[in-house]
């Protein structure tokens, strides 16, 4: 029952996406609305999430529908059968969107069977289907009860009867009287007559069982791949390993499929999931040149654009893997020497920066020392020499640059506090040892400490030289006083 269920809510997918070959888009659509309507009748859900799918299977062009069923030009019976075998055989637990999609494909092949006129040239038989589509809607559809068929013995049948009416439809046109004739009168029957074919077909799909040895292993694999191709398009990951899983399952797995699947996903941008597919394939076939080649050039250019990007080690490491793979590359050794020589370059450039780092906070030390000795004008001459030494610190490395940055804040908080010691101590610094220290401080115009607080202090300075000078020579006016 409940494979039944299934096959009718497939079919009323299958009615949605009918082929443009056979009947228009808005036959397509009036068929559509029918198979609503039956489904609502019996209850059921529509599967809307594989309706997209089935419509990509039927509107295939006809070129694409010859290669994915082999002789549906010359011979659609017996190419439509091949196909019913096939799906039964690969048929899973659940209808996955790639077998939805080869329904469609199918279903197309039985509508383009079924249709009147299928197979007349084109000019009374596009204006016959121009005159469907503007009738299509005034039509009743008729669904009948599903079966099991035998596509050799039904489906001549279904071509028998569309053709029944073929030759006084053809002589109508001909004389001008159209679809108003024959055509119009059998219009419901023949609609219905394509929607209960697809049906028919798809449920026997759904209902029978074929052995997988008895379908030829090309068509298996052929089917598998594609159904790899459909998904990795996608980047349906977990359809894709679903997919992949059926191949092994199958025993499908060489080589040249292997090739096949690592080159779709090359297509795909999907890189590293290629390469494990060309690493499966020469743990096979070790002498394949041309995966090796592919693997070799592929890490090269994998390189190139590290070394673009100033990636030194992810630039070494896909050369180095280009060398694992053919170590005849002309070009990956060569690249390899070049990018080791970079990066030696760049060690001994961090070893030289972390070098001057060390000398920067060794400075700080020392002008640590001299601020707790209150020899400030020493304190801010380190200072300024480790500042120095942070400032031509790059920003090359970065925790380097990080620490260079915190130093040169470190700096200027230090500075500011010597300013303000310098300022609230100006007056017992001052006399014979602070002059040459001030003079110092002032000359220096990358100094942080305000210009006028400098000012300030030897302002401070010279009113106190002043006032000694002044109280000594009021002192020599005394009597006694020696000159």
């Amino acid at each position: 029952m409940r494979r039944r269920t299934i096959a009718t809510l497939l079919m009323a997918a299958l009615i949605a996406a009918a082929p443009a070959a056979a009947w228009g888009p808005k036959a397509d659509r009036a068929l559509v609305d029918t198979a609503g309507r039956v489904i609502a009748k019996e209850g059921l859900i529509p599967l809307t999430n594989l309706q997209k799918d089935i419509l990509n299977g039927a509107t295939t062009p006809p070129s694409r529908l010859e290669e994915i069923i082999p002789g549906a030009s010359d011979n659609p019976i017996s190419a439509i059968e091949s196909e019913m075998y096939l799906l039964q055989a690969v048929r899973g637990d659940r209808v996955d969107p790639y077998f939805a999609y080869r329904l469609g494909v199918l279903g197309k092949l039985v509508a383009m069977l079924s249709a009147p006129l299928s197979d007349e040239s084109p000019t009374y038989r596009n204006l016959y289907y121009a005159d469907v589509e503007n009738n299509i809607d005034r039509i009743p559809l008729t669904p009948t009860e599903r079966q099991v068929i035998d596509p050799i013995t039904y489906l001549p049948r279904i071509q028998r009867q569309a053709a029944l009416r073929k030759e006084v439809i053809l002589k109508e046109y001909q004389a001008g009287i159209g679809f108003k004739g024959a055509a119009s009168q059998s219009l419901a029957e023949d609609a219905s007559r394509t929607v209960n074919a697809v049906a028919d077909v798809w449920y026997t799909v759904l209902q029978g069982h074929a052995v997988v040895t008895n379908v030829p292993q090309t068509r298996l694999r052929d089917y598998v791949l594609d159904s790899l191709r459909f998904y990795i398009d996608r980047g349906n990951r977990a359809e894709t390993r679903t997919a992949y899983r059926q191949l092994l399952d199958l025993g499908l797995q060489n080589p040249d499929v292997l090739k096949q699947i690592g080159d779709m996903f090359f297509e795909a941008n999907e890189f590293e999931r290629a390469m494990d597919e060309y690493e499966s394939v020469l743990a096979l076939a070790p002498n394949r040149r041309d995966v090796v080649a592919r693997i070799a050039e592929y890490y090269v250019q994998v390189g190139d654009k590290a070394l673009d990007a100033g990636e030194l080690d992810n630039a070494r490491s896909a050369y180095v893997r280009a060398l694992d793979a053919d170590k005849l590359h002309p070009t990956a050794q060569a690249k390899l020497i070049d990018v080791e020589k970079l990066i030696a370059e760049r060690s001994a450039r961090l070893e030289a920066t972390r070098a001057a780092l060390e000398q920067a906070r060794e400075l700080e030390g020392r002008a640590d020392q001299h601020t707790f000795s209150r020899n400030y004008d020493e304190a801010i001459s380190l200072l300024l020499q480790a500042r120095a030494v942070y400032m031509d610190i790059g920003a090359e490395f970065q925790k380097e640059s990080i620490e260079a940055r915190t130093g040169l804040n470190r700096i200027s908080d230090g500075l500011s506090r010597l300013k303000e010691a310098l300022i609230n101590n100006a007056g017992a610094l001052s006399g014979s040892g602070m002059g040459s220290g001030v003079r110092a401080l002032a000359g220096d115009a990358a100094e942080r400490m305000a210009e006028e607080s400098l000012h300030a202090i030897v302002e401070q300075q010279y009113r106190d030289e002043l006032s000694d000078l002044q109280r000594r020579y009021r002192d020599s006016l005394k009597p006694g006083a020696r000159y």
